[in-house]
């Protein structure tokens, strides 16, 4: 069951979303939607992550919906802010749609993720600044139509700096099913759900292991 809550920014910028925080077997998902748009955005990716034993947090970026602020300015301690907020015990990983892919690409907090998917991406930032951030050793997927040029630059970039598992799929934005719904959203739910279920529960079975470990030891 989701509820409604509030996390404050460094700035006092207010973020508010929804959240279900159940306990799900696999973790928390976080999931951020383009800019000039709203966490409405990102509901049918939600569903896909709940079917897949995900809990799932869904936010108005800073600026956006009822979220105060600047996404430009406050944007950067987003995933800080959202990740302090959450259980510090469970795997957790951030689904990014266009523009919002710089908030994932340029946080330092990033780096504490067990995976990140990014759809569409965009950014302004410079890739070459890529080459040292925390982000490149988590493990990824990029979901774009081959035709949109800015997100394949992006998609190259990344691959170029990423030290993770890394991967690509492609989805054409004007594919259609037969009830008329965006083929490229069902496909990328269905994508982005097994990619992370399964870089979950990698994470937990490491961490069990190496909990199992250290009791030995001591």
């Amino acid at each position: 069951m989701s509820e409604s809550f509030a996390v404050t920014l460094p700035s006092g910028a207010e973020v508010l979303g929804e959240q279900d925080l159940d306990g799900a077997f696999l973790g928390t998902c976080i999931l951020l939607h383009d800019l000039q748009a709203d966490l409405d955005q990102m509901r049918p990716m939600a569903s896909a992550l709940r079917a897949a034993q995900f809990d799932v947090v869904l936010v108005d970026l800073p600026g956006h919906g009822l979220s105060s602020g600047s996404v430009h300015l406050d944007g950067p301690d987003l995933i800080g802010a959202l990740l302090a907020s959450l259980p510090a015990d469970a795997p957790c990983a951030v689904v990014a749609q266009g523009a919002a892919s710089e908030l994932v690409l340029a946080s330092a907090a990033a780096g504490s993720l067990t995976a990140y998917v990014l759809l569409s991406p965009r950014t302004s930032v410079d890739p070459a600044s890529w080459a040292d951030a925390p982000i490149r050793f988590v493990p990824s997927l990029v979901i774009l139509d081959p035709a949109d040029q800015d997100a394949v630059a992006v998609t190259d970039a990344l691959r170029a700096n990423a030290r993770a598992t890394w991967g690509r799929i492609f989805a054409h934005r004007q594919a259609r099913t037969d009830s008329g719904a965006e083929l490229w959203q069902l496909r990328a739910g269905e994508s982005t759900a097994r990619f992370l279920a399964e870089k979950a529960s990698f994470a937990r079975h490491r961490r069990g292991s190496h909990a199992r470990s250290g009791s030995a030891d001591g």
